[in-house]
């Protein structure tokens, strides 16, 4: 998870990373600086969700709806069609379980707005 700068649409690494950020600090109950630095301290989102008594999956599915946030904005201003967008969803969802259950993985999926994350 990329935090390095306040995203606009114009940064394709930042498209939902700070939102993202958000929704997980929100749904640990914690201060979004204070996960950042539990995760720069090298914790995975699923080990500190259950250090602050949160299922995984209650962690995914928040981040998930984040995510089909962004892409259904994508959608409404003709960045990607409604069929790109569901694929976005089917294969980021993977690459969030993992996420959370692990940390960072080096097949990480695309930037949210960036088809095939180029």
């Amino acid at each position: 998870m990329h935090v390095n700068a306040t995203p606009t649409r114009s940064t394709p690494e930042a498209a939902g990373t700070v939102p993202m950020l958000d929704t997980a600090a929100t749904t640990l109950g914690l201060d979004p600086a204070d996960l950042e630095a539990r995760l720069a301290g090298g914790a995975t989102l699923g080990e500190i969700a259950h250090d602050e008594g949160v299922a995984g999956s209650e962690l995914v599915d928040a981040l998930l709806v984040d995510i089909e946030t962004l892409l259904d904005d994508e959608v409404a201003d003709g960045t990607l069609s409604q069929d790109e967008a569901d694929a976005r969803v089917d294969e980021i969802a993977d690459h969030v379980d993992a996420l959370v259950a692990d940390g960072a993985t080096e097949d990480a999926a695309p930037p949210v707005g960036r088809p095939g994350g180029r």
